[in-house]
């Protein structure tokens, strides 16, 4: 039963899209949806052998081409970012895809964002879950990730969690070529970074 009276507390908020799951008819958006379910599967199995973070995973939502998840305050932001989604998530990608077609290759958008937040199963409410919702459908950074054709995936991070987490270094995120990019999406205006593995096509932001 949901709990009546939820209180907000930190958290790391990812937001993930498959890119292009609407094209290519019933079969392919079939196989683009059982094959995203597998990778996260695959890539959450991964970190729970950190028995360091056995209770790191305190929200996790599939609506068939997306998918929320969040990670206690417990758990690092760096490890988040550099160990879960540039590590695990890559690898299982890779695992997916290595016996498709171009054509049913399944690529995804993953945003991060961290702040307070509400976990009131099957919701999850707050700034970063907004903040994720609007990044990800940043126009530069979806054109970045649809230009680099033989990625599987490029990550947009909002300029909080930049700035707290990646710059910081911790786990060699600062090593990492991000680039800061504008936000316009509906009542959303700000900055965010992108990085795309082999390099981010981003247009230069046009406010400095």
């Amino acid at each position: 039963m949901p709990n009546p009276f939820p209180l907000a507390v930190n958290q790391s908020v990812l937001r993930m899209d498959v890119v292009g799951s609407s094209s290519g008819g019933a079969h392919r958006q079939g196989h683009l949806d059982r094959a995203f379910r597998e990778v996260l599967d695959i890539a959450l199995e991964r970190v729970r052998f950190d028995r360091r973070y056995e209770q790191y995973l305190w929200f996790e939502r599939i609506d068939g081409d997306s998918a929320t998840l969040s990670f206690g305050a417990s758990v690092p932001k760096a490890f988040v970012l550099g160990d879960f989604v540039l590590r695990e998530l890559a690898v299982a990608l890779g695992h997916v895809n290595r016996s498709v077609s171009d054509a049913y290759r399944l690529r995804v958008r993953v945003a991060v964002d961290d702040g307070e937040a509400v976990v009131n199963h099957p919701q999850i409410n707050g700034e970063p879950v907004v903040t994720t919702s609007r990044i990800i459908e940043a126009a530069p950074f979806r054109a970045a990730v649809a230009n680099a054709l033989d990625q599987d995936f490029g990550v947009i991070v909002s300029d909080q969690f930049h700035h707290e987490v990646v710059r910081s270094g911790d786990r060699g995120l600062d090593r990492i070529d991000f680039r800061r990019v504008d936000v316009e999406v509906k009542d959303f205006r700000g900055s965010a970074w992108v990085h795309v593995p082999g390099g981010c096509h981003c247009a230069p932001p046009l406010h400095h």
